[in-house]
């Protein structure tokens, strides 16, 4: 059997540390961000084909039968992507995170002033309990998530410089 070269892991070069306790809190906040998220996504497409055509009738009172379906697939089409979307997002910037990827904590702060937006525009529009619970447990995920990716420890843990990968696992035959 033949053994792993041991030049390569000394020629690896640094490796970065395990990821500071605001890190990994973080993350998990992000990762409930995505939870949340498909979640939050799965009953918009449950409510608009469980209520159909007649709940849509009375914001669209003009729309014909057939137009009504098209309005209902459109929005349980719209549902899927950005639901989609939204949490590819939290789960990519979680991952970047994680990884002390200096980009990550600045994206997740854009996106937190646009959940921010979000939320005061729904404080300022008609809208049900449910969905206004739903959008603030949204921005309180992302709000504990600011809160550590910006922490002392955290920017410490961003500072350093980007690792290296480590030795390639060793091959079986």
């Amino acid at each position: 059997m033949k053994q792993p070269s041991k030049t390569l892991a000394t020629t690896a070069g640094p490796v970065r540390p395990p990821a500071p306790r605001t890190i990994v809190i973080a993350t998990w906040l992000m990762y409930a961000g995505a939870a949340l998220t498909t979640l939050g996504a799965l009953i918009s497409v449950i409510a608009v084909a469980v209520g159909g055509t007649a709940a849509l009738k009375p914001s669209y009172p003009r729309q014909t039968l057939s137009q009504l379906h098209s309005t209902e697939t459109t929005l349980i089409v719209i549902a899927i992507f950005s639901g989609l979307i939204e949490t590819a997002i939290w789960l990519i910037v979680a991952r970047a995170s994680k990884g002390g990827l200096k980009w990550a904590r600045i994206a997740a702060s854009v996106f937190f002033a646009l959940s921010t937006w979000n939320l005061v525009a729904h404080l300022h529009g008609t809208i049900s309990i449910a969905n206004l619970v739903y959008t603030i447990l949204i921005w309180l995920a992302g709000f504990g998530a600011i809160v550590a990716l910006w922490h002392r420890d955290s920017s410490a843990y961003f500072a350093l410089p980007a690792a290296t990968p480590g030795p390639p696992a060793a091959r079986r035959k």
